[in-house]
């Protein structure tokens, strides 16, 4: 598989996964856009960064996570980037314990006062990072965006 990595200022903005031989798309990671089916939430050089991903019927041939270890092994062995998916799937938002949480197939993430969840920290920590020193600021951008008005307190 090929792949693609679009730049601005030093940051991942795309990655597209291509097939080797027709060129045509499998998988793709946006940073910025808007239109969410399914997201991942990424380890960069950055911090913790939201990506919307998406997959045309062609690339259903193989799961999520073998296309994000083509991306992070390409991006190590030629650029020397981190980029490690920690968890992704559809967002939505939760309550629990009275807070409200952004979520990802009913895993909590992180609450929009900046509580990581626990399974993200888990993830962050197998990863070798430490969960309380994490840039979240796009994450936490993002979490403003999308959750309803009434749903952030």
């Amino acid at each position: 598989m090929k792949v693609t990595i679009r730049l601005h200022e030093g940051s991942i903005e795309g990655v597209s996964v291509l097939h080797p031989e027709t060129k045509d798309v499998l998988f793709r990671m946006e940073h910025r856009a808007r239109h969410l089916t399914n997201m991942m939430l990424v380890d960069t050089p950055q911090g913790i960064r939201p990506y919307n991903i998406t997959r045309p019927e062609l690339g259903m041939c193989h799961p999520v996570k073998d296309y994000v270890a083509v991306i992070r092994e390409n991006l190590e062995r030629h650029y020397g980037i981190i980029f490690q998916g920690l968890v992704w799937g559809k967002p939505d938002h939760m309550s629990q314990g009275g807070k409200v949480w952004f979520a990802l197939n009913n895993l909590l993430v992180m609450t929009p006062t900046g509580e990581v969840g626990i399974e993200l920290a888990s993830r962050l920590t197998r990863c070798g990072r430490d969960p309380i020193t994490m840039d979240y600021g796009p994450v936490m951008e993002f979490i403003d965006y999308f959750l309803p008005s009434g749903k952030k307190a």
